[in-house]
């Protein structure tokens, strides 16, 4: 499992790779009989290229844009936090 730790080498800024489960919900979903209902298995494997912003709480905070012209304040764009615990791999590119 991925922790804290794993990302001591990386600053903030850094272009990451993250490989890490999501939950889905049924395209069709409603109520539903409590009976009927077991639970879900689902899931699904996501790959995201972000910047790194750092852990905080337990989760990985991540930024799908960055801006880079110097005239303007850094902006980040499309901010994302991954639980820790969600993580199957993390490297830097």
């Amino acid at each position: 499992m991925i922790s804290k730790k794993d990302f001591n080498e990386l600053k903030i800024g850094d272009l990451i790779e993250v490989i890490w489960l999501d939950t889905n919900t049924p395209i069709k979903d409603g109520w539903t009989p409590a009976k009927k209902y077991i639970g879900s298995n689902t899931k699904m494997k996501i790959h995201s290229v972000s910047y790194f912003f750092g852990i905080k709480e337990g989760q990985l905070n991540i930024a799908a844009d960055k801006m880079i012209d110097k005239k303007y304040d850094p902006l980040i764009n499309r901010r994302m936090s991954i639980p820790l615990g969600c993580i199957e791999k993390v490297r830097k590119i």
